[in-house]
């Protein structure tokens, strides 16, 4: 009496179960494909195995990340230089898995024990190995992107996509404040950039029912990042005075507008 197919089934079953073999991905198929062919042209094997290479090294590089924080919460040993040495490393080796949120929390507590430069150092190694991820430093578009608050992190992202998108010009720029649809790195640089007579001269092309709608939102956007944007408003506040010294009409309506 032969042995049926199920027996055979079962019994590979339990030979695999027992060194651990408990499931099948799609690397699997294509190396029982293979096996069943005799051949491997035509095969998806290397696209697998690649993918599973990545998704192992993910976890080892988020690895070197989470061990490097594990020396700041999980330990009252060590000293602050071994903790920098330990990040400054960990950036080195798996910048391409941190996220630009747990950056800016590495770059804070440097910041906070001392290590500036080294601090801004990080950044720019991070900048560097992920140079081509520009979509990695549009934070504005992220739903963290208030909880990113370190000012030179920020300023670092937002020169990189300048120099990924170009400048934007300043009544671009403007355009998208009164729609309210947007705030940029690419906007925030447009109006740090401007001059006085920039502004003069934009308020002059708005002249009309948008003029008042702009010099409000101007003001606002000089508040959306704190000190970072403050100068914003003293340079719209020097656009107005100038407008404000050319006649005696121009003085009221100013000062009405900053009612």
């Amino acid at each position: 009496m032969g042995v049926g197919k199920d027996t055979i089934v079962e019994e590979w079953r339990e030979k695999l179960h027992g060194v651990g073999f408990l499931a099948c991905d799609e690397f699997d198929m294509e190396v029982l494909s293979i096996l069943e062919n005799g051949y491997a042209h035509g095969s998806e094997l290397a696209k697998h195995a690649q993918a599973l290479d990545e998704v192992a090294d993910r976890a080892r590089l988020d690895a070197v990340f989470s061990e490097a924080w594990k020396l700041f919460h999980d330990r009252i040993d060590g000293t602050a230089e071994d903790l920098m040495h330990a990040f400054v490393n960990a950036v080195n080796v798996a910048a391409t898995v941190i996220s630009p949120l747990n950056l800016n929390s590495t770059v804070k507590l440097l910041r906070e024990l001392g290590f500036d430069d080294e601090a801004d150092a990080v950044i720019e190694r991070y900048v560097e190995l992920n140079a081509d991820r520009p979509g990695l430093f549009r934070i504005d578009e992220s739903p963290w992107s208030r909880d990113v608050d370190d000012e030179r992190l920020k300023k670092r992202f937002a020169e990189v996509l300048t120099e990924e998108d170009g400048v934007l010009d300043l009544a671009s720029t403007a355009t998208l404040l009164m729609e309210e649809k947007e705030w940029s790195d690419r906007m925030a640089e447009s109006l740090l950039k401007a001059s006085a007579d920039d502004f003069v001269a934009l308020f002059r092309e708005h002249q009309g029912d948008t003029l008042r709608m702009l010099v409000d939102h101007l003001y606002r956007a000089a508040h959306m990042r704190g000190a970072e944007t403050q100068s914003i408003a003293e340079t719209v506040t020097a656009a107005l005075d100038q407008i404000s010294k050319e006649s005696k009409l121009n003085e009221i309506r100013v000062r009405r507008w900053r009612k």
